[in-house]
């Protein structure tokens, strides 16, 4: 499952990556709206539209309830750098694994990588051709 720990990584710091500055002690809501958007563009790259939308919405569920605007600051800083430290390393693998469980919860399956592709496809979002139609 670590490929998918990647990609799901990957896709919620492109949303990290993207997000503003703001003044505020809370993390700016047009922050977090922007990061969405942007989580669910990279994910939708490597998985379907609904778990797109579970993990990038437990994603940013996560920095709202974790982060204040400065701690956020700091990781978007980190990274742009491409240098997040081991602190927050470790919240975005945490983020990435409870948001992958919480997902297969809600879906009711682990996401599978198909090893010829290399993308996932949850069995919900396959459509088959049975002909007629």
């Amino acid at each position: 499952m670590k490929p998918m720990k990647t990609l799901i990584r990957t896709a919620i710091m492109g949303a990290v990556f993207y997000g503003s500055v703001a003044a505020a002690e809370e993390i700016s809501e047009d922050a977090l709206i922007i990061d969405y958007a942007n989580c669910m563009r990279d994910c939708l790259d490597v998985a379907g539209q609904t778990s797109c939308e579970i993990l990038c919405g437990c994603s940013i569920s996560r920095f709202r309830a974790e982060l204040d605007q400065e701690a956020y600051d700091i990781l978007t800083q980190q990274m742009n750098n491409n240098e997040v430290d081991q602190a927050n390393r470790a919240f975005l693998d945490q983020t990435a694994e409870m948001c992958v469980a919480e997902m297969d919860a809600i879906m009711g399956k682990p996401l599978e990588m198909p090893e010829e592709e290399g993308l996932p496809v949850p069995e919900d979002e396959i459509t088959v051709d049975e002909g007629g139609e």
